[in-house]
Parts: C-alpha cells; sequence; structure tokens
C-alpha cells in the first residue's frame, strides 16, 4: 500500500542521543500522511464494491456471463433519489487457467471517473482488486478480506430455468446501445418490483432493468447504452 512521504529540510543540530523536536514532528507528518493513505485507499474499496454491485448485480441476481476476451459493456443509471445519472463501464479483459479471469470496472459521472481492475475465480470470487490510488497516482493492488469476499458473493445467481416462470412476453426493445429482441421478466412482491429485459444479443444479457421500492416510493433504472471491443489493462494487472 503506497505511502506519502513529507520531505522538510533541517539545519544541523547537535547530537543528543534523543530524537529533537523536529524529527518528531517529521515522524508524526509521516505517519498522519501514511494514515491519510491507507484511508484513501479503503474509501476506494467501499467505492469498487458499490459500483460492482450496480453493474453486476441488478436486483439482488447475477445473470449469466457470456462475455468475450476485450469486450465490455456501458451502462447509464439513473434514480428518483435526486442523485445525477452516472455510468458504469464493465469489460472480460483476460481469461487463464483455472478459470481466473482479469475484468475492468469503470465508475463515471459528470468529471468524476474511477477505474478498478479485479481479478475473480471460477466461482466468481473477487480475489485481487487494482487502481490508481488518487493521492499519489501509484497503482495499488487490494486482496480483499474474507468478510468482504462473502458479502460480495451474497448474490443469488439467476439462471434461465430461473427467469422461465416470470417471463411475461418478449418484446423489441430500443435501448442506447441498439435494438433488441427481449424477454421481459417481472418479480415482485408488498415491498418491491423488479424488471428485467433479457437478450441473448447482449454481453452479460440483460440490456435494461427497472428497480421499485414501493415503501419508499423510489426507483432505479439502467440502460445499455454501448457494446465495446478491444479492451486490455491499463493498470498493469497482467
Amino acid at each position: 500500500m503506497g505511502e506519502i512521504v513529507m520531505a522538510v529540510e533541517k539545519e544541523p543540530v547537535e547530537d543528543t542521543g534523543e530524537p529533537d523536536r523536529e524529527e518528531k514532528s517529521d515522524k508524526e507528518m509521516e505517519k498522519a500522511s501514511a494514515g491519510l493513505s491507507g484511508l484513501t485507499v479503503q474509501m476506494s474499496v467501499m467505492q469498487f464494491f458499490g459500483f460492482y454491485a450496480s453493474s453486476v448485480v441488478f436486483g439482488g441476481y447475477a445473470f449469466p456471463e457470456d462475455f468475450k476476451e476485450g469486450e465490455g459493456t456501458v451502462w447509464q443509471v439513473r434514480s428518483t433519489e435526486g442523485d445525477e445519472p452516472f455510468e458504469i463501464e464493465r469489460a472480460f479483459l483476460k481469461g487463464f487457467p483455472e478459470g481466473l479471469q482479469w475484468w475492468r470496472l469503470r465508475y463515471t459521472s459528470g468529471e468524476e471517473s474511477i477505474l478498478f481492475e479485479y481479478l475473480i475465480d471460477s466461482e466468481y470470487t473477487i480475489s485481487k482488486i487494482r487502481f490508481k490510488d488518487p493521492d499519489s497516482g501509484e497503482i495499488q493492488e487490494y486482496v480483499p478480506e474474507q468478510a468482504e469476499k462473502e458479502d460480495a458473493e451474497e448474490v443469488e445467481e439467476f439462471s434461465e430455468e430461473d427467469w422461465a416462470p416470470y417471463i411475461t412476453g418478449k418484446e423489441k426493445l430500443r435501448v442506447g446501445a441498439g435494438t433488441f429482441q427481449a424477454d421481459h421478466i417481472l418479480i415482485e412482491d408488498e415491498r418491491q418490483r423488479w424488471e428485467w429485459w433479457i437478450s441473448k444479443g447482449a454481453p452479460g444479457g440483460v440490456v435494461k432493468y427497472i428497480g421499485r421500492n414501493l415503501e419508499e416510493n423510489s426507483e432505479i433504472q439502467g440502460e445499455l447504452i454501448a457494446i465495446n471491443k478491444g479492451y486490455t489493462t491499463e493498470h498493469g494487472s497482467f
């Protein structure tokens, strides 16, 4: 984990064997800077898991992956909570033996943009996260603790057999990424209502979703706005 070290120029002083006041001050500043850098990294990791939930999990469900190497999608997400729309970009970078895969995840809102690369295994467990430290500019590599891995895995995989009973019909749907023939899926209870539009013609399957909290009268909506190719690592992950 990178640290910010502040250099301070000092006048020579007599060596008494004890750290002088300026030396103590330097060490305190270095310690504070290291703590600040560590806090920044932790904030970046928290952001990653939030963005991951917005791009991989749609209403608590994860849909089958069918991305090709170098292929990615861009989503625009809106909510009724007053927040500005934001974009989530996700791409499959490279696969390795034993099911290991490097993925890309970028969050963009206005002028703010944060890029992550993460490694998953055959069970979709996140084992590494790489990102640029906003303070030092250095590439950081973070290995999630077991509790964080478990939180990220608290997702129900939604297969074609699972969603078949909830298909209300087929629709021709136009989104930013193009026009798709999609299955419309609806699942609801007294508290929430989730809709998905699923098409085999789109990487990841989902082309649009709408989630409504019926108790709070709020809504979140995501739409596939682009399908891109040619992605590779920008953080030296492989």
